[in-house]
């Protein structure tokens, strides 16, 4: 991935490393850069898959489909926590931008057939590019090969699994706010640590 902080991968690195309605329905072809972006905000909050393969351009489909899974369970997490506890998780508390926020707020700055977008208020920033007169998110760089692609994978899965195994004890008898970002925190760098070989 660039250094760049995409706003969904916030979501994964910032809150235990923990940003980022329509019904979905597929693939879509974005004709300028901020449809590229409402896109793929719309298929995290959908649980779209096809529609977010859409909206990115990548080289590794598995690593996209991986990252999809992991970005859609912190998604699905934030959603159901900002529901029961009455405000965001994470430290900053900040609200992750729906797609229609990125429809009304995120500025793009265009050069040719690349752009890149800035959302308001989120920290990052999102590369994209204009492939065969399609406008995606750009996803490609430096995607992990090899052994450390099968780290990668292996970690996005198991994330994944610990988010949704923490995000089913949200609203259950005696789970604060705090109990839960504590044992979630605690169980993604238990799994990041074993997935590491840690």
């Amino acid at each position: 991935m660039s250094r760049r902080t995409h706003w969904m991968v916030v979501l994964v690195a910032g809150m235990a490393m923990f940003a980022i309605g329509c019904g979905g329905g597929g693939a879509k072809d974005a004709k300028t850069p901020k449809e590229a972006c409402v896109n793929m905000t719309e298929a995290v909050e959908t649980g779209d898959e096809a529609l977010f393969l859409s909206a990115v351009h990548t080289e590794d489909e598995e690593m996209a489909k991986a990252m999809f899974g992991q970005i859609s369970a912190m998604y699905d997490y934030s959603k159901k926590f900002e529901a029961e506890y009455g405000k965001a998780p994470g430290k900053g508390g900040k609200k992750m931008p729906t797609s229609k926020d990125v429809a009304e707020k995120v500025k793009i700055k265009e050069d040719g057939d690349k752009a890149v977008a800035t959302m308001p208020g989120q920290s990052g920033d999102m590369d994209l590019v204009k492939k065969d007169g399609v406008w995606k998110v750009d996803i490609s760089k430096g995607t992990p090969t090899g052994a450390e692609k099968e780290k990668a994978l292996k970690m996005s899965k198991t994330m994944a699994d610990v988010v949704k195994e923490v995000t089913g004890k949200i609203g259950t008898e005696g789970y604060t706010a705090e109990k839960i970002e504590k044992e979630l925190g605690a169980a993604m760098m238990k799994a990041m640590m074993s997935s590491m070989g840690g």
